[in-house]
């Protein structure tokens, strides 16, 4: 043995020492830290250990302001984990595969941390330019690690992961936008870091469903996940069952760790899937924009504060829009405090949700957001009049058509919106097929059984309940709606009253449109961890737990993404809030729009907020109208709802912009 210290303390002194440095005990930490490394040095040699405990003394250094020691640990440790690299690409994979890959995902694991100080350290310094350097090489090395390790995992696994790299983002788009704002290549790393990291994990499982169709094992799984999804939500949901309130919580989190082993499972099928995981890059994305067009993709950011310490790096967030041009050209643009414009938000949604708002009032909220949000990029758009928006965070609860500009007019008379999770949406839309098959329309469900008291609507019902009381008032106005619909569409197939149930939804494959006018629910459910529990649509039998074979009439939209709506070309939800849903992290809402694009649906038209009965039969019927004249799907809800607002009746925004679609905007293929 070398030396008189057992290599076998270097782990214990090391671990003690972090735990020092994170409670600020900085001159307890560095000694145990030299005694680690000494202890290294003596038994292993330069091994990545060694690189670990070099980046914990730069950190530590840094946090006492000694920036030329803290310089000099993270240089020493990089140096090793580069040589590490050299290694990696000595080796043949094809002599030793376990070996090589084991040894490539530690490195990539640790390689990223060490840049990332290095491009911190120099930030702090004001060195932006070095810093810049050192953070691509960062956001590379995490790309590496983030095509392997999203390769496995759940839904909630992937998410948390991609929480592991914000850090780069918000300095990716600090650094941009506060220092080297002048800069291409800092604009383009901000922007591709964007594209690379939002909306990724929906990416993920809705390739994943297509790729793997023709896998029989594949297949058994998801049969597996279908059920356990479903029923799943039927322990949230069916208050019939005979079950105590410990019984139920005991399935439901038996269930959710179920249907987590299964995502995980489904994830690793593929030997090829490590390939769908990989980023477009800008060039990919530029060629996929029409002309005269541009992407808006907004983002929920920290500013990297200089003269902050170590252990708090970070801002108050902020919004940022960065615009991407069909030339190639990036443009960012900071909006201001995050909560200033989820404030506005929330202020303008009220005003919009109800009819009795006055019109000036809306307007006046709708000018304020505007101001905050939109006016900062309009000189950027020029001519511009169709723009492609990727909202983020409370921004997916906004229609942007809504806005009100200098001139008092609303942007839906000025812009063509088309609404997009993110800009990797392009790329799925450029890939998809369509299907042919007949539509499907559902409305009016008969939500108690035959001869049972029914809840008398007013006489213009709104389409949401409280679903706590499993009151649900009758919708006539659905009913004249799917009729007038379907008699427009070639062989339509119409369900409703008795006959709209959640089983005849279930059973329908890969119909052209799915077409549902019901009463839809946005709720918090305190035990139930996955958030597309909480949304979903009310249908046949609902109040009696019985719509069908082993159904009980609540949709969910976590049982909506086990429905097959492979190439279904457009879904209309013509339901309350349905657009709403559970924020996460850089992937939008948890909510029925999401279970969609999971299902495989191409484009999709939800709601913001409770709707009138009445008024949305109007607006559907005249919508189908456009479309079927071969209207592209965005220009056909565009053109309904400046109907409306040019109307006696429907002018208040209240009525005509609860209505978003997103996804592809283009005309429908019908027979």
């Amino acid at each position: 043995m070398k030396g008189d210290t057992h290599q076998s303390l270097a782990e214990p002194i090391y671990n003690l020492a972090e735990l020092y440095r994170q409670q600020g005990r900085y001159l307890e930490a560095e000694p145990l830290y030299q005694e680690a490394l000494t202890i290294l040095d003596l038994h292993f040699g330069e091994t990545l250990d060694t690189a670990a405990t070099l980046h914990s003394l730069g950190l530590l250094s840094y946090s006492l302001e000694q920036y030329s020691d803290a310089e000099n640990y993270f240089q020493r440790s990089l140096e090793i984990v580069n040589r590490g690299y050299e290694i990696i690409n000595s080796l043949d994979p094809a002599l030793n595969a376990i070996l090589t890959e084991q040894i490539e995902n530690t490195f990539l694991e640790t390689s990223p941390a060490v840049y990332v100080s290095l491009a911190g350290l120099y930030h702090k310094q004001q060195e932006y330019d070095r810093a810049f350097s050192f953070l691509k090489q960062a956001i590379d090395r995490e790309e590496a690690s983030l095509v392997r390790n999203l390769v496995a995992g759940s839904d909630a696994d992937k998410q948390n992961y991609l929480k592991s790299v914000v850090g780069t983002t918000n300095v990716a788009i600090s650094l941009h936008l506060n220092h080297l704002s002048t800069s291409t290549e800092s604009a383009e790393l901000a922007l591709s870091t964007i594209l690379q990291r939002k909306g990724r994990v929906l990416d993920l499982f809705t390739n994943l469903r297509a790729q793997l169709a023709d896998d029989p094992t594949a297949v058994e799984l998801f049969d597996e996940l279908r059920e356990a999804s479903n029923r799943l939500s039927t322990l949230a949901y069916n208050l019939s069952l005979r079950l105590s309130a410990q019984e139920r919580r005991t399935q439901i989190g038996t269930l959710q760790e179920r249907i987590g082993i299964l995502e995980d499972q489904l994830s690793r099928r593929s030997s090829e899937f490590a390939e769908l995981t990989t980023s477009p890059t800008l060039e990919d994305i530029q060629s996929l924009l029409p002309s005269d067009t541009v992407l808006i993709d907004f983002i929920r950011y920290q500013p990297l504060v200089t003269e902050a310490g170590a252990e708090d790096r970070f801002a108050p967030p902020r919004y940022a829009a960065y615009l991407f041009h069909t030339d190639g050209t990036v443009q960012g643009i900071d909006l201001g405090s995050a909560v200033i414009i989820d404030e506005a938000v929330k202020t303008l949604s009220r005003s919009l949700a109800s009819p009795d708002t006055p019109l000036f009032q809306v307007k006046e909220n709708a000018r304020s957001l505007d101001a905050l949000v939109m006016a900062p990029v309009r000189d950027a758009l020029g001519d511009i009049k169709t723009l492609y928006i990727s909202p983020d965070s409370t921004l997916n609860l906004l229609p942007f058509e809504a806005l009100v500009d200098e001139s008092g007019s609303y942007l839906i008379e000025t812009y063509q919106f088309r609404y997009l999770t993110s800009g990797r949406d392009l790329l799925r839309i450029r890939n998809s097929s369509t299907s042919t098959n007949p539509a499907l329309l559902i409305g009016n469900p008969a939500y108690s059984r035959p001869g049972e008291t029914i809840a008398q609507a007013d006489s213009s019902p709104r389409r949401s309940i409280n679903l706590g009381d499993r009151i649900f008032p009758s919708l006539p106005g659905t009913q004249e709606e799917v009729v007038r619909v379907a008699s427009l569409l070639p062989n339509a197939e119409v369900y409703t009253q008795a006959n709209a149930t959640e089983a005849a939804v279930k059973q329908q494959s890969q119909p052209s449109i799915l077409h549902i006018a019901t009463h839809g629910f946005f709720e918090q459910i305190g035990e139930i961890e996955n958030p597309l529990l909480r949304s979903g649509l009310i249908l046949a039998g609902a109040s009696e737990s019985q719509s069908g074979p082993e159904q009980d009439g609540i949709l969910t939209a976590l049982e909506v993404t086990e429905l097959n709506l492979q190439d279904t070309q457009l879904v209309v939800l013509s339901a309350c809030e349905t657009g709403l849903g559970e924020l996460a992290f850089g992937e939008g809402l948890y909510g029925l729009r999401r279970a969609l694009v999971l299902a495989g649906s191409q484009s999709q038209v939800i709601s913001l907020w409770k709707v009138d009965d009445s008024a949305t039969q109007e607006l559907m019927v005249n919508y189908y109208d456009r479309l079927l004249a071969n209207a592209p799907r965005d220009a056909a809800l565009r053109d309904t709802q400046l109907a409306f607002l040019e109307s006696e009746d429907y002018s208040h925004p209240y009525y005509w912009t609860a209505f978003i679609g997103s996804g592809d905007w283009r005309s429908l293929q019908m027979n």
